[in-house]
């Protein structure tokens, strides 16, 4: 049975679209009955067997990545170490983050992540700790569309009370963020973000920040090594260079440092992450 976008439950999907569109809980080969009913009766087909893709990066080609997960980076920037720690959980046998804790000379950040049945995170609450002293400073909320694609992120201080928000929209019925865009906690755009040319595996490689009248902000251009991001070129709204990353990937896939040189109101800064892994 089909469903008008969405995740099946209990291996069924009920739609009243002209149209719907499946997405299965996981690959591999499923039989497949559909039943329409209507003013006229019921009628159901014959059942036929069909075969579920692994989901691909980006929504489409391939990406031979590993089954590693990042558990730690250590970045130096200007002397300063900032270390981000990650914590996973398995929900519905797939490995997800469950915490980040950041720390930063003495200053520790951590972040929890709250998911639905689903496995989607629907909550990010993220606290800190100053002289032993612990705040909540940020929520995030999360909401999704039919076919499991986040089309809504709230911002909440720690007093729960609305910042903003930014909606996400896609092309068509593929995973490919087309555009983000930023409002007041009023609903008054603030700026938006444009993704655009996708390469063969789903990759964007353009990215342009716009104001919220329309006029260009900065623009970063990203080439990829196996779907992983190994230069980013940014720059601002006259053409001036102000991100120059790159990025290595270890003979496994892996990313494993990432040099940036970043400039800021007339400040560059050099930065400096290495990555750590757990490989299932």
């Amino acid at each position: 049975t089909g469903g008008a976008g969405g995740r099946m439950m209990d291996n069924t999907f009920t739609s009243t679209e002209t149209n719907p569109v499946i997405q299965f809980p996981s690959e591999g080969s499923w039989q497949v009955t559909l039943r329409a009913t209507g003013e006229g009766g019921e009628t159901t087909s014959p059942a036929t067997t069909i075969s579920v893709a692994p989901e691909t990066v980006g929504g489409g080609g391939d990406c031979d990545l590993p089954n590693c997960y990042v558990t730690r980076t250590v970045t130096n920037s200007s002397g300063a170490n900032v270390t981000v720690d990650y914590t996973y959980t398995t929900i519905n046998g797939q490995k997800v983050i469950s915490k980040l804790v950041t720390n930063t000379s003495g200053v520790v950040t951590t972040t929890d992540y709250e998911y639905n049945a689903q496995g989607q995170n629907i909550k990010q609450t993220t606290s800190a700790t100053f002289f032993g002293f612990t705040t909540i400073s940020v929520i995030n909320t999360l909401e999704y569309d039919g076919l499991g694609r986040v089309v809504k992120l709230s911002n909440f201080n720690g007093s729960n009370v609305l910042q903003g928000y930014t909606t996400t929209e896609y092309d068509g019925n593929s995973t490919r963020r087309t555009k983000d865009s930023e409002f007041s906690a009023t609903g008054v755009l603030e700026g938006y973000v444009t993704y655009e040319n996708y390469d063969a595996q789903g990759n964007f490689q353009l990215q342009r920040n716009f104001n919220a009248d329309g006029s260009l902000n900065s623009s970063t251009v990203l080439t990829y090594q196996n779907c992983l991001p190994v230069k980013l070129i940014g720059r601002d709204a006259t053409g001036n260079v102000i991100l120059d990353q790159t990025n290595t990937i270890d003979g496994n896939g892996l990313l494993r440092t990432s040099n940036s040189v970043i400039t800021a109101g007339g400040t560059t800064t050099t930065a400096n992450t290495n990555y750590t892994y757990d490989c299932d």
